[in-house]
């Protein structure tokens, strides 16, 4: 994002990381909701949810002519970034898996190591072609989430069948 910035719109570095911050800002002020979505439709279509408006969102951005859609994408992608963060950590506690602790640990030290190496994989996409910086990540967004989830392969979407209730007494 910062490279279309400057590339595209032109605009200074101040600028460009006064935009970046959108990002975050809105993933702060959306946190509340994404937890509620969580609960009213559960850690598994959130993150399919959050990743498939976040793919469309980072094509978005790569793709549009407008600064502002650009800026307003992007800032809307940390809302996405968010329901799939948060989705993941509650499919990790929702597990059967009894060290949860050590489950989350592992989800978040992933999540540092996918920010490192983020750059090394994009940043050669985006010099090829800039189209190909945005829309590659667009693409795994919408389908590797889905096919994890969908597949039954998520954690916690293996439920332990509860016994049936009782007929009520008459």
């Amino acid at each position: 994002m910062a490279f279309r910035l400057d590339d595209v719109f032109g605009l200074g570095a101040g600028e460009r990381g006064l935009l970046l911050t959108g990002f975050g800002v809105v993933g702060f002020l959306t946190a509340r909701y994404v937890g509620k979505a969580i609960d009213r439709f559960g850690a598994a279509t959130t993150v399919v949810v959050g990743a498939t408006v976040g793919g469309g969102l980072v094509a978005a951005v790569g793709t549009t002519p407008f600064a502002a859609v650009a800026v307003i994408a992007w800032a809307l992608t940390g809302a996405a970034a968010q329901g799939v963060l948060v989705s993941i950590n509650a499919l990790v506690l929702q597990s059967d898996n009894a060290n949860r602790g050590g489950s989350v640990s592992v989800v978040q030290s992933l999540r540092f190591m996918g920010a490192a190496a983020a750059p090394l994989a994009f940043v050669p996409l985006y010099q090829a072609h800039p189209l190909l910086g945005f829309l590659v990540p667009a693409g795994l967004l919408i389908t590797i989430p889905a096919i994890i989830t969908w597949s039954g392969r998520g954690a916690g979407t293996r439920r332990t069948p509860q016994p049936e209730a009782p007929p009520p007494r008459r």
